[in-house]
């Protein structure tokens, strides 16, 4: 093959290489052979598909909608929560005004039972991703659609050269991918802006889900206690905040609101998210058309002018994803240096609690004394927010924890945004090469078909694992304060004072940093994994596959392998000699699909 040129390719790669069907018989070599024309692609209706995908999405703006009224209702029932929340022991007992409003106390005095509340911010999480799968899928669906129906213009230093349709892959990154602006309209749910209100949506969600599990301790801060002024230790609570649960849902529902939108401003060609599927209501639609004499090119053969004939033999081995797509490598790096980041993140934590600047909570904070997976009144923290006030807690202090928050949950949910785009690259090239098994290839259902790629499987676990995980790392503490004389307590007076602040903790940073190097390296393992066989790798890219299928099977299963030659043969010669075989070597031959099992090609023929 000639030289690889780095082309904006950005779908898939593949996996499995099943068993090759057994050889038969090649055609006859005294007699005139031709190319065949391609048959009509199949119409796909994926009805099961749209079905399952609209239950889906109601169910999830249902638990948005579920989540905005328990956030309302938190904040409007204004609960006193002090018995919860403050020890019985408490010096001149509960304050008369409250100064936690729009809380709800959970687990008093819980400092020993430390999983239970993680487990229930773990099934949030779990909650969350369901819904952000269900409404993923289905914006990605509409995407795709408004994509395939849209052309943008590519250009060459200062010259517009021509315009190219603006979906190249079968698989996009959803956040970051739209046609331009004029040609769908600044507000389209498919455009650059709502795709950019759809990746802040997202952030927050999980910016929330970190906060929904709010600590709280109950400690006495007096001059009388020494130059640490504060009690070792305390009464831990574990409180449900309104805020966070009246973002969550805001932020589903304004999501499910968008893909919504784009289900009613799109017309869909094919709610299948099969390369196949996808190629074959483009061709109805005529957006792209096959090119005939490229049956052995593959993704890294878009090169130079791709309407001429590039007859070639096959390669036994095929280009990785790493090589066959730029996006691919700068996913990749991207992601390593986010683990060396996460690293340096515990590293300074650690030199910001020895230097002990005002910045650290007041707080007696433990050094590295515990390596716990869950955080416990060991583990190292550096704490910053608002002092101690007696006022009720003020909306700026949740405004310092989400903005602190969404700069450092943003870049671990965009890393694993573009993680799942390499993952969806590669199944999709998983179901191309399924052509030369021995079953062949067919479209399944897109939901029911994740769970038969294990890598998506482990993407889906390592998705809420982690960002489950970075609640350990970045999250908040209140604290609710008794300054005044526990010798000499007064009632009614401001001495019980709260603050609410922002909690970095070191050692379960390094946990991410670990957790998150070792799911970098298996997304770099299928990057870097070359395709066994003579098929040629297309990883998604739609003008690649519509060049290797040259006919389509009504129920939609194609086998690939040797079809036949093209001109004529001389006659003579004894059928299978070594001069009839040097002849078929000098002959072009032809590879495509079939609603039959194909013999696989040979290594020795050009094909085109």
């Amino acid at each position: 093959m000639s030289s690889v040129k780095d082309t904006e390719l950005c779908e898939q790669n593949l996996d499995p290489f099943s068993d090759s069907i057994p050889l038969q018989s090649l055609l006859s070599h005294h007699s005139p052979i031709s190319t065949p024309s391609p048959s009509k692609p199949p119409v796909d209706s994926s009805e099961t598909t749209r079905i399952i995908s609209l239950i889906c999405l109601a169910v999830s703006t249902f638990i948005g909608l579920l989540c905005i009224a328990s956030g309302i209702y938190i904040a409007v029932a204004n609960r006193d929560i002090y018995n919860v929340v403050l020890p019985p022991t408490w010096p001149g007992g509960p304050p008369t005004y409250n100064v936690l409003p729009g809380m709800v106390a959970l687990f008093p005095d819980a400092s020993h039972r430390v999983v239970l509340p993680e487990l229930m911010r773990l099934a949030f999480t779990i909650v969350y991703t369901f819904c952000d799968e269900s409404i993923g899928f289905i914006h990605s669906v509409t995407q795709r659609s408004t994509l395939a129906t849209h052309s943008t213009q590519s250009s060459q230093g200062f010259t517009i050269q021509r315009r190219r349709r603006a979906l190249q892959f079968n698989t996009n990154l959803r956040f970051f991918t739209a046609p331009r602006d004029e040609n769908i309209g600044t507000f389209h749910p498919n455009g650059t802006l709502c795709n950019a209100v759809m990746a802040l949506l997202h952030i927050l969600a999980y910016s929330s889900l970190s906060l929904s599990k709010l600590t709280f301790t109950a400690t006495i801060c007096s001059e009388n206690l020494g130059p640490n002024r504060c009690q070792d230790g305390g009464w831990e609570s574990f409180c449900v905040s309104a805020i966070p649960i009246l973002a969550l849902g805001v932020s589903i529902v304004l999501q499910a609101s968008i893909a919504l939108a784009g289900i009613h401003c799109t017309r869909i060609l094919t709610w299948n998210s099969s390369p196949l599927l996808s190629l074959a209501a483009i061709l109805r639609e005529g957006q792209v058309t096959r090119v005939p004499g490229r049956c052995m090119c593959g993704v890294l053969d878009i090169k130079g002018s791709t309407t001429d004939r590039h007859p070639k033999k096959p390669s036994p081995i095929q280009p990785s994803a790493w090589k066959s797509h730029r996006g691919i490598r700068r996913i990749i790096r991207a992601l390593w240096v986010s683990v060396l980041i996460c690293g340096a993140w515990g590293g300074i934590i650690v030199a910001a609690w020895h230097k002990d600047t005002q910045s650290v909570s007041n707080l007696d904070t433990p050094g590295l004394e515990s390596w716990a997976f869950i955080p416990t009144n060991n583990s190292n923290a550096f704490v910053f927010g608002p002092s101690f006030t007696g006022s009720p807690l003020s909306p700026s202090s949740w405004i310092i924890c989400y903005v602190a928050l969404i700069v450092a949950q943003g870049a671990l949910a965009f890393a694993l945004h573009c993680s799942e785009m390499i993952v969806n690259v590669l199944r999709d090239e998983h179901i191309w090469r399924l052509a030369v098994s021995k079953n062949g290839t067919k479209p399944a259902n897109p939901i029911l078909g994740v769970f038969n790629f294990w890598p998506t499987n482990v993407l889906r676990l390592a998705k809420f694992f982690l960002h489950w995980v970075f609640g350990f790392c970045l999250t908040l503490q209140g604290t609710i304060a008794y300054l005044g004389d526990p010798e000499d307590p007064h009632d009614d007076t401001f001495d019980t004072q709260s603050s609410l602040q922002v909690i970095m903790r070191s050692v379960q940073t390094w946990y991410l940093m670990f957790f998150l190097a070792l799911f970098c390296m298996f997304v770099t393992i299928l990057a870097l994994h070359h395709p066994r066989g003579p098929q040629p790798a297309a990883y998604g890219h739609i003008q690649t596959l519509a060049n290797l299928i040259d006919d389509w099977a009504p129920d939609t299963t194609i086998w690939w392998g040797h079809k036949e030659g093209e001109g004529t043969y001389d006659e003579g010669g004894e059928t299978g000699s070594e001069e009839d075989r040097d002849r078929d070597r000098k002959v072009v031959h032809h590879a495509g699909t079939s609603d039959s099992p194909l013999p696989p090609v040979d290594l020795g023929y050009t094909y085109a």
